[in-house]
């Protein structure tokens, strides 16, 4: 490879570390963060667009082309609500009890211990809940650098809709 070449990735790559200090959280990464029970904090390291923008929130700290990645962090009791994406996704547990749910209607369901992880093909409904005593940690990546916001389930939009009527 020729030098100029190697300087200019060298470069590249300096420019994409991602330190702690550098991430701000971002509670409202979709509508549903505003219903009590999907409450989270998500802190975006990599990824781009509307997803990672919502709410005029926090965005990732590098652009990404071809995935997104982001740590969520969810109190006993919440998580993300039942969604897919056009996109897979895969949970990766870092710390907690995580129970991932998928199907119409949630009701397949499985518990994440740290080192565990899922995934989810394109389409699926899947959410996540936290199912133990202490702040649950994910590491959420989904395809796409720029991903769309999520499709919420049915019943979910029925929660958004009540919840925006009052």
């Amino acid at each position: 490879m020729e030098v100029a070449r190697r300087e200019q990735l060298d470069d590249l790559v300096h420019g994409q570390i991602i330190r702690g200090s550098q991430l701000k959280p971002n509670r409202q990464i979709s509508k549903a963060c505003d219903i009590e029970k999907y409450e989270r904090v998500n802190y975006p390291y990599i990824g781009s667009g509307e997803y990672f923008t919502a709410g005029g929130e926090h965005p990732a700290v590098v652009d990404g082309q071809n995935y997104a990645v982001a740590v969520l962090e969810c109190e006993p009791g919440k998580g993300p609500s039942l969604h897919s994406h056009t996109t897979e996704e895969m949970f990766f547990a870092l710390a907690g009890r995580l129970e991932v749910y998928w199907g119409e209607h949630g009701e397949h369901s499985a518990v994440l211990e740290p080192l565990d992880a899922a995934v989810f093909p394109p389409g699926v409904w899947h959410g996540i809940r936290n199912v133990g005593d202490e702040t649950g940690r994910l590491i959420a990546i989904i395809g796409e650098g720029s991903p769309a916001q999520p499709i919420f389930a049915p019943s979910v939009e029925q929660e958004l809709n009540a919840v925006a009527s009052g």
